[in-house]
């Protein structure tokens, strides 16, 4: 028997419980930033898979969120009900390698597109909802932190050094891979132009 699909309600109620157990107060800002940024990187492919299965499917849980599957369940509930809402109730299969549809591909394309923004966009609004007045209370050190962790996750980048304003609260809604990106690049870039400029004058 397939398992009744989310409401609105019930798969928002999910999420933020699941967001306050996997991120409590007391854990380091580093792994917060790990396991919210671990979400977003693996979203894409989530919705990807829940949209070639039927829409009582189980994501299964990832292997870097492996200590935080209550997440996943609830982008599942998240699915199931846009899937509802947007009627989709069969799977929708890939185009093979070797079938040339143009059209066909492209509206499985932007759907999947469509989804994804979709569950991101959701997953950001609660977890600024849940961990907001955590992020305000963060001094610069803690907020770089988790910006480290955060872009370990989406970019898979080391810097020497972070922003120190929180990418949740600056990004927002936005892409946060993007925005850590640049802030760190330009960081690190004046930070390498200061040091030479020491070399230069003998300090």
């Amino acid at each position: 028997m397939s398992r009744p699909t989310a409401t609105a309600m019930d798969y928002t109620s999910q999420l933020k419980t699941a967001i306050a157990r996997a991120c409590p107060s007391t854990a380091l800002p580093n792994h917060i930033g790990l396991i919210t940024g671990r979400v977003l990187h693996n979203i894409e492919r989530l919705v990807s898979l829940h949209l070639e299965n039927p829409i009582d499917f189980q994501l299964p849980v990832p292997e870097d969120l492996r200590q935080a599957p209550e997440l996943i369940h609830a982008i599942t509930g998240h699915m199931a009900h846009l899937r509802k809402v947007n009627d989709i109730p069969t799977a929708l299969r890939p185009i093979p390698p070797h079938v040339y549809d143009r059209k066909a591909s492209t509206k499985l394309r932007k759907c999947n597109e469509k989804h994804a923004r979709t569950v991101q966009v959701h997953f950001k609004r609660c977890v600024l909802e849940v961990l907001g007045g955590l992020f305000a209370s963060w001094d610069p050190v803690k907020t770089q932190q988790f910006n480290k962790g955060a872009e370990r996750a989406l970019n898979r980048t080391v810097w020497g050094i972070y922003p120190g304003v929180n990418v949740a609260l600056k990004a927002g809604e936005g892409d946060w891979a993007k925005w850590l990106e640049e802030e760190c690049e330009k960081l690190n870039w004046n930070l390498g132009k200061r040091e030479m400029w020491k070399l230069c004058d003998g300090r």
